[in-house]
């Protein structure tokens, strides 16, 4: 009796921290309305507090039904709290795959329940069911890959693949020797409880914290970012331009830029509105994305001005890129009148350890793109082709 009366009050602790978490993960989504993942692990956390709670009362289990609806409601509050979790890491959670599991553990569950009425048999469900849970979910964190969260899914990661190994031991426990009363058992279905204690802190803590530094993240995505391009901002670009051009300087390595803008575009806005007009400049940002490599970098420098900094490429090179860009532009249609967008393009090439700054390269491709303008708008000039552009 005295160890029954242990195993209960820790299932009693374990119910009552999980609604401690419900209540921290409700706050959390009130406080942070646009991080839905919170609002299902406070729903989560409840439906378990809930399954537990019912376990630990000594007189449901004189029903079968209600150890049956206890199981239920373990196996369901678990999916909805961990498939939060799959939610918070940016991906979105099976969520038919996932019911069919819990429903498929429910009838597993029912028939040690009812038909073959051994209590290891549902233990045994219950482990199972939870060991590939966290190992789905083990999967999704580890593919976290934000700079400030990453940190943190990781450790979250190893605290559910402790969980994943006590249920396991504790599921082929209760399967390979059996379990006598529904609170006795050896020391796995202790440990199970221990850990699940524990635990549900950790990763309390971690969830909290991994929205936080989620949050963060965003922020500084958007204070980086032209809101209607997609683009670097002009301030994002030049903190960046900073650190390619001293690395460039560094390992004596050649940069190349790109001047773009688009031609007549006051035309284009005053003909066709300024609706249309934000569309052309997300359709211009959308065709540099499309011809720049991952490492390069593309901004917003201005109203229709963009400007892309190549690292480890030549002026004829970069030049292959600008055409390829211009051609993808001049074939998109923006509505009547015989308006046509087009772009002209500055081309500038640049070795930083042979002194002058990146603002020296800029101002050198702003020219490029006047000598494109100048001569009839729709082209790609390089500097080193203007005369004048090349003494300077």
């Amino acid at each position: 009796m005295h160890f029954e009366l242990d195993i209960r009050t820790m299932l009693v602790l374990a119910a009552l921290l999980r609604v401690v978490q419900a209540v921290a993960m409700g706050m959390t989504w009130l406080a942070h309305r646009n991080h839905p993942p919170a609002r299902l692990w406070a729903l989560g956390s409840t439906i378990t507090a809930a399954g537990i709670l019912l376990i630990a009362e000594r007189g449901a289990f004189g029903s079968p039904a209600a150890v049956f609806a206890s199981n239920v409601l373990l196996l369901a509050g678990g999916w909805v709290f961990h498939a939060g979790i799959v939610a918070s890491t940016g991906q979105r959670p099976h969520w038919r795959a996932g019911w069919a599991a819990v429903g498929l553990a429910c009838v597993a569950s029912a028939y040690g329940n009812w038909i073959a009425q051994e209590v290891n048999i549902r233990i045994g469900v219950l482990g199972v069911a939870f060991s590939l849970l966290f190992g789905y979910v083990i999967f999704y964190c580890l593919r976290c890959q934000g700079p400030r969260t990453r940190g943190s899914y990781r450790l979250l990661a190893l605290v559910l693949l402790v969980q994943a190994l006590v249920s396991a031991w504790s599921a082929s426990d209760a399967l390979a020797r059996g379990i006598e009363g529904p609170l006795a058992g050896g020391l796995p279905i202790r440990v199970l409880l221990v850990n699940a204690v524990l635990n549900t802190t950790l990763v309390t803590a971690l969830l909290i914290l991994g929205t936080s530094q989620g949050l963060q993240e965003k922020l500084e995505v958007l204070a980086a970012q032209d809101p209607l391009t997609g683009a670097l901002n002009r301030r994002a670009f030049e903190i960046a331009m900073d650190a390619e051009w001293a690395r460039a300087a560094r390992h004596d390595r050649t940069l190349s830029c790109l001047v773009l803008d688009a031609d007549h575009f006051k035309q284009l806005n005053d003909t066709l509105g300024h609706a249309t007009g934000d569309q052309a400049l997300v359709a211009v940002a959308d065709a540099m994305r499309a011809a720049l490599r991952k490492q390069d970098l593309l901004s917003r420098f201005g109203g229709e001005e963009f400007i892309a900094l190549l690292p480890e490429t030549t002026e004829v090179q970069a030049l292959g890129v600008a055409e390829r860009i211009r051609e993808s532009v001049a074939g998109l249609s923006f509505g009547i009148d015989g308006v046509q967008l087009t772009i002209s393009i500055g081309v500038v090439q640049a070795s930083p350890k042979q002194g002058g700054t990146w603002r020296d390269m800029l101002q050198t491709g702003d020219a490029a793109l006047y000598a494109a303008k100048k001569a009839g708008r729709n082209r790609s000039v390089m500097a080193s082709s203007v005369p004048a552009l090349a003494r300077a």
